[in-house]
């Protein structure tokens, strides 16, 4: 699913990448409102009869909150900000429990993999943290450029960050070595997910691209640079 600021809406089969639904501004529109009136109201009476406040005020960040991670199995979820700062939550009592600071410039995106909790933002570096005791454990460093985002994949020990030139790299999480550079062939790269057990990159440039990709065997037979001539 991807979205845009012309406020369409896409689906599509992550197996074919073929679009087969569009949500258009109008409807787009109505279902939200209707959607709305009828939350608001539904949450309104239910915290009339529990008597319950309807919203938190989470006082932690000094600036633009850019990404939420909850993770349930812990009862815990981290926030980040551009005042970059990283604050861990406490999931039951809505409490605040402990700040991370390492980076120098804002962060944008969180992940979560293997225990650990990895970050990324406007450094070129990616940071990976204890989150049980706020220590920054180790720095992914590779990038030249800023980072747009983080992703995990746990199944298969992934970490895959992008940065700004549309440069995307794939760490082992066990090793934390890069085992694979795949360079976008556009250089506007705003977002991207990624898809397992399909091993595609889903790339947000002023269209929608996707990649397939296989998970490298062996590191030193990967390239780091754009391939020239096979």
């Amino acid at each position: 699913m991807s979205a845009g600021i012309d406020f369409h809406i896409h689906f599509y089969n992550v197996e074919t990448m073929k679009p087969f639904k569009v949500i258009q501004p109008e409807k787009i529109t109505k279902t939200i409102n209707n959607q709305f009136i009828v939350n608001t109201e539904q949450s309104m009476n239910d915290n009339m009869k529990e008597k319950k406040p309807v919203s938190t005020d989470y006082k932690g960040h000094t600036s633009t909150i850019t990404d939420i991670l909850i993770v349930q199995a812990r009862d815990l979820f981290f926030t980040c900000s551009m005042d970059a700062k990283i604050v861990c939550w406490d999931l039951k009592i809505l409490s605040f429990r402990r700040q991370f600071i390492g980076h120098k410039k804002g962060v944008l995106s969180l992940g979560w993999i293997n225990d650990n909790l990895i970050s990324a933002g406007l450094d070129r570096d990616a940071l990976i943290w204890n989150p049980y005791v706020s220590k920054k454990i180790y720095t992914l460093k590779g990038h030249q450029h800023s980072l747009i985002g983080v992703r995990t994949l746990e199944d298969s020990n992934q970490i895959i960050t992008s940065d700004i030139s549309s440069c995307i790299k794939i760490w082992d999480s066990r090793n934390l070595t890069c085992v694979q550079t795949i360079h976008m062939p556009s250089n506007d790269l705003i977002c991207f997910a990624v898809t397992e057990p399909h091993y595609k990159i889903i790339g947000g440039f002023k269209k929608l691209m996707s990649f397939d990709y296989d998970e490298p065997k062996d590191q030193n037979l990967v390239d780091e640079n754009p391939a020239v001539n096979v």
